[in-house]
């Protein structure tokens, strides 16, 4: 026979939320949903939900981006977990809130699930937030950008072609940092960190004179 147990403390209720960044037109973008039901109606936030009873809660985080965005088949990186007893008005909710960085044009998006809508954002104008999740965002914009010079952290060149220059790649660490590189510096620096070979070939990136193309050697 099996056994049920009670417990003398109440079992808070656990979420994931899912911060998904990418870059467009040379600026950092973040995805959010509109809030379909309460709380927050109407208002945007990170895209979450609550994980079910035996759910892995990874497997909660990537079925909820699925649902409410149409995001699939990505790598998250766990960020944080979050407990304010007071964060979320229907009672106390724990989140283990993740992050991604992704190519904005491999993806197909739509919402569902409780979400009304679903678009990118650039962080520089970003709509008020429901529950905490600027606090949420700010954190996994800032683990984004510390991480941007870890060899166990390629992400970012996930965003380019397998050849690419470094003023190429300067565009993208600058919109994930946001800041601005001295051209030089920023060369010296990536070639120091990351294992680039030359190709041998040039390729012409604006008006500068034509840049050497390189890839990355793991």
């Amino acid at each position: 026979m099996s056994k049920k147990y009670c417990y003398d403390y109440p079992h808070p209720a656990v979420t994931t939320d899912i911060v998904v960044f990418t870059v467009k037109d040379r600026e950092l973008h973040t995805l959010l949903i509109q809030r379909g039901i309460e709380p927050y109606k109407n208002c945007w936030a990170i895209p979450g939900g609550f994980v079910l009873e035996n759910e892995n809660i990874d497997l909660c985080a990537l079925r909820e981006l699925a649902e409410e965005t149409g995001v699939k088949n990505i790598k998250l990186r766990q960020l944080a977990a979050y407990g304010m007893p007071k964060r979320d008005p229907r009672g106390h909710v724990i989140t283990i809130a993740y992050y991604a960085l992704i190519k904005a044009d491999d993806i197909s998006m739509k919402h569902g699930s409780d979400a009304a809508d679903a678009k990118w954002f650039k962080i520089k104008e970003l709509p008020k937030l429901a529950f905490d999740h600027d606090i949420i965002l700010n954190d996994a914009q800032k683990a984004l950008s510390q991480g941007l010079y870890d060899l166990d952290n390629l992400t970012v060149f996930e965003l380019l072609e397998d050849k690419f220059t470094i003023p190429e790649l300067q565009i993208y660490f600058e919109a994930l940092s946001q800041k601005t590189f001295d051209r030089r510096n920023f060369s010296k620096k990536i070639k120091d960190v990351f294992p680039l070979q030359d190709t041998g070939d040039l390729r012409k990136n604006g008006p500068h004179r034509p840049s050497k193309i390189f890839q990355l050697v793991i």
